[in-house]
């Protein structure tokens, strides 16, 4: 088995023309990760078939925005199934950080 394309997304080469690197992700790796200048990793997907197929299904995130819960974009831990009854089925991140403030005065 072959090793995936290297891909610099953010190379001044790449940016210049991205055609060919487009062009050669399509026909050896068509759905690609990548990882982004701060680390973190996404999936390119270059044919339009395999693009109109995700976008489509329901089971993939299409906006960044919506990938994350609130609680989580604020760095707020989510409760632990456990202590949800202590929070009146309520999952904001007020009643987040008051359940944990109670746990840290036990």
């Amino acid at each position: 088995m072959s090793q995936p394309p290297q891909v610099d997304l953010f190379s001044p080469d790449f940016k210049a023309n991205p055609y060919p690197t487009y062009a050669h992700l399509r026909s050896e790796a068509p759905i690609h990760r990548v990882e982004l200048p701060d680390g973190r990793g996404m999936w390119l997907v270059t044919r339009y078939e395999d693009v109109s197929a995700v976008l489509r299904d329901e089971r993939f995130v299409k906006d960044w925005r919506n990938a994350m819960t609130p609680e989580q974009i604020a760095g707020v831990p989510p409760i632990p199934e456990v202590m949800k009854p202590l929070t009146n089925g309520k999952s904001s991140s007020s009643c987040t950080v008051s359940v944990f403030k109670g746990l840290r005065r036990c």
